[in-house]
C-alpha cells in the first residue's frame, strides 16, 4: 500500500517492518547528485529512459536513488538498507514510488499562472470586474 502527501513531497510505502517514506529534500537531492555523479536534470532524463528501457540504468544507480529518497526519513539508512527495501517490495515498485516522490519535490512549471497550492491566479493589482471593481462614476486619480 502506498500513500502520497504531495504537500510535503512524501510517498509512503508499507513494508513488513513498518511504513517508510520517500522524500527528496534539498539534502537528499544533493546526496543523489553526489552519489550518481549526475545533475538532477540529467538524472531525470536517464530515469525517464529507464521507464522505457530498464537496462539503461544500473541497479547500483537505482539503489542510490532509493537510498537518497529514504534519508529524510532515516539519516542512518545505508545503500545496503535501501537495497534491502528494494528486495522486500520489488525493484520496480521501489523505483516507481521513489520516482513519484522525486517528481513531487521538484518545482512544477505552471502555465496557467495559478498558485499550485491555492489554485488562485495572481492579479495585476486591480480588482476584477466580477469582484465589484466597476464603478458607476469616475475613479480616483482618473482625471474625470
Amino acid at each position: 500500500m502506498t500513500a502520497i502527501n504531495g504537500a510535503r513531497g512524501e510517498v509512503a510505502i508499507t513494508t513488513a517492518s513498518g511504513t517508510l517514506f520517500f522524500r527528496y529534500t534539498t539534502h537528499a537531492l544533493c546526496a543523489l547528485e553526489s552519489a550518481t555523479g549526475s545533475p538532477i536534470g540529467k538524472f531525470l532524463g536517464e530515469l525517464q529512459d529507464w521507464e522505457k528501457n530498464p537496462a539503461s540504468l544500473s541497479i547500483a544507480t537505482l539503489v542510490k536513488m532509493v537510498w537518497a529518497g529514504l534519508i529524510a526519513w532515516n539519516q542512518e539508512i545505508t545503500e545496503d538498507g535501501a537495497a534491502a527495501v528494494m528486495d522486500e517490495i520489488g525493484i520496480h515498485e521501489a523505483v516507481t514510488r521513489a520516482s513519484e516522490a522525486l517528481l513531487l519535490s521538484l518545482p512544477r512549471e505552471e502555465t496557467s499562472g495559478a498558485n499550485p497550492r491555492t489554485g488562485v491566479t495572481a492579479s495585476s493589482g486591480r480588482r476584477s470586474a466580477n469582484r465589484g471593481s466597476k464603478r458607476d462614476g469616475p475613479t480616483p486619480n482618473s482625471g474625470r
